[in-house]
């Protein structure tokens, strides 16, 4: 669904910049996800993480 400004207009002053702000957090949380499945789509190929910080939990024997 679309919200026009027409259909913000309709509302009280109030519902308005609650309407407004809301909007402005959806648009912030989906820039967000974009930017978080960008990040999923990197391989070792195209991140600038070098190859040991991949699993850092890895057990490694002790010398």
């Amino acid at each position: 669904m679309e919200i026009t400004p027409e259909m913000i207009a309709r509302q009280s002053p109030e519902a308005q910049q609650m309407i407004v702000y809301l909007l402005g957090r959806v648009a912030a949380c989906e820039r967000w996800i974009a930017e978080l499945e960008e990040r999923l789509e990197m391989t070792l190929a195209n991140s600038s993480l070098p190859p040991s910080s991949l699993y850092p939990h890895k057990i490694r024997a002790i010398a």
